[in-house]
């Protein structure tokens, strides 16, 4: 025993420095938590469910205004803008072909015709909303490239796929035009 007490007093600063680093370490270990804590639970694929979470300080980015304008040009050209289907107004309109169709072919007697004509309109509604019909008067900044949401489903799409409103009376034209060659052959 006697030797064990000699020996711890001979080497006392090296025994006080092992001390001091263990016990600093357990503390360091103790104070900081195992994982990190982020207040907010959110997945991927999923809406942020929070209020909007900013950043707890600020800071400038100082660029040129030629720099400014270039990166704000690259941000437009990859914008991809979302656009929302609404599933109420092709339903509406698809109910109102349904009532009004028969009103407007009333000097048609063969019911052969009236049914290719309804089978027809309907044809061609289903083209003209299965992407959907841009607002009057909408103006696309960016790349071609949109993203469509229809009920629960994103879709990236092409903005050319979608009809513009002002362009979509000549494609009706057009349509029935071939309709007609088609029906007078």
């Amino acid at each position: 025993m006697k030797f064990i007490w000699e020996y711890i007093t001979a080497k006392k600063g090296l025994f006080y420095k092992s001390l001091l680093i263990l016990s600093s370490s357990i503390l360091i270990l103790y104070i900081f938590p195992l994982e990190g804590q982020f207040k907010y639970e959110f997945q991927k694929g999923r809406v942020w469910q929070y209020p909007d979470f900013y950043s707890p300080f600020d800071f400038s980015i100082l660029k040129s205004d030629i720099e400014f304008k270039k990166d704000q040009e690259e941000v437009l050209n990859n914008l991809k803008p979302y656009l929302n289907a609404d599933q109420k107004i092709k339903n509406e309109i698809v109910t109102n072909y349904s009532k009004e169709f028969p009103g407007f072919f009333t000097s048609i007697s063969n019911p052969q015709d009236i049914d290719s004509l309804y089978t027809y309109g309907q044809q061609l509604l289903r083209e003209i909303y299965y992407y959907g019909v841009l607002p009057p008067n909408f103006i696309h900044k960016g790349n071609s490239d949109i993203l469509l949401i229809q009920g629960q489903s994103e879709i990236s799409i092409n903005i050319s796929e979608l009809f513009k409103s002002e362009t979509l009376f000549e494609y009706i034209s057009d349509k029935s035009k071939e309709c007609q060659n088609y029906l007078y052959e």
